[in-house]
């Protein structure tokens, strides 16, 4: 009897399993987004929306599934934002944009505030938000999941903010610009200091800035182009890095994971600090440097004419080297890791 219970308990479940792949297959995996906000009676409901912003105010976005687009635009006199549903299904109310000016903060929201829940291909919304050229904004704040990609162009502000998952476009005019756990970046915005932060994952792109600072836990694949640059591993812990840059400063820190240093021109001070892993550095010719290698177990290797051992049995001179401390005196320390330095070959 027990066996004849336990038999059919059994083959319950199993059709369970079967219908809910079956409901699965047919209308997609559900997954559900939360956005809790104070105030949410004051919000418009609506697909549009336009407001009158004075200089300094803030802009607030928090957004999900689709794009973000935050542009500078010369044919609005108003800050004007408009959403557009691509997916198969219509949004309702609840689904329907949110935003809420309180007179110094616009703030934008996907949906009403609580929990949604969607099946891929639903409903897909883009953000679009144009700001007149002739308006400086103080903070932009932009907060995206499951986003394909945000986009922040020609707009002014003091500081601007990205977190997300998606692709990331952003050339302004800022003092500051940080950018969290996102997907492949292009970020020019030469006159401001650029952080980027990944925690569990990789920062991959390209950067233009003044002075950028990188944080991650995996891979950091980077072309740069800035006055310092500096990329240290999340709690000195394991971190590949390729560095592609032309910068006055760079320092790199990790606590292990192999770096590949590539510089179109000397740096002034160089210095990468890792446990193990093997340090390759493609340098230029173009005049004297000294490159210091401490070491516990680590080897040195080069391919660079005229490079050779100076005094100091852990520094290589080129043309003579540099004084500790000048400028194009460079320090590597590992201590398990190799280090080879070669010769940068000119593109014909």
């Amino acid at each position: 009897m027990k066996l004849r219970k336990r038999i059919l308990f059994l083959m319950l479940v199993a059709i369970l399993v079967i219908a809910l792949s079956v409901i699965l297959s047919a209308c997609g995996k559900i997954f559900a987004y939360e956005c809790v906000y104070e105030n949410s009676e004051l919000y418009t409901i609506a697909d549009h929306g336009e407001v009158e912003m004075t200089a300094m105010c803030d802009l607030d976005i928090k957004w999900f599934i689709g794009s973000i687009t935050v542009q500078k635009s010369d044919e609005v006199s108003a800050v004007t934002f408009y959403e557009e549903n691509t997916g198969d299904m219509k949004a309702d109310a609840n689904e329907t944009m949110h935003y809420y000016f309180d007179g110094k903060k616009l703030h934008i929201r996907y949906g009403k505030s609580g929990r949604l829940t969607f099946r891929p291909g639903g409903i897909v919304k883009n953000l679009y938000v144009c700001v007149p050229s002739t308006l400086t904004l103080q903070n932009v704040e932009i907060e995206t999941t499951r986003t394909d990609e945000a986009t922040v162009t020609g707009i002014t502000a003091d500081e601007v903010s990205i977190a997300g998952d998606g692709r990331m476009h952003v050339e302004c005019t800022a003092r500051e610009v940080g950018i969290e756990d996102s997907g492949k970046l292009y970020v020019n915005c030469p006159d401001s200091d650029v952080s980027i932060k990944n925690v569990y994952g990789s920062v991959n792109g390209e950067c233009t800035a003044k002075n950028v600072v990188v944080l991650a836990n995996d891979v950091v694949n980077l072309n740069c182009t800035a006055k310092s640059v500096v990329i240290k591993s999340y709690y000195h812990t394991y971190c590949d890095v390729n560095l592609d840059c032309t910068a006055d400063e760079i320092d790199i820190k990790t606590g292990s994971g192999d770096v590949t240093l590539t510089c179109d021109a000397l740096p002034k001070n160089l210095n990468i600090e890792t446990e193990s892993g093997v340090v390759q550095m493609y340098l230029t010719n173009e005049r004297a440097f000294s490159v210091v290698y401490n070491t516990q177990r680590g080897e040195f290797e080069y391919e660079f004419d005229g490079l050779c051992r100076g005094d100091d049995m852990n520094a290589y001179n080129y043309l003579g080297g540099v004084q500790p401390n000048d400028e194009y005196y460079y320090v590597v320390n590992t201590q398990s890791g190799n280090l080879k330095v070669e010769r940068m070959v000119e593109e014909k």
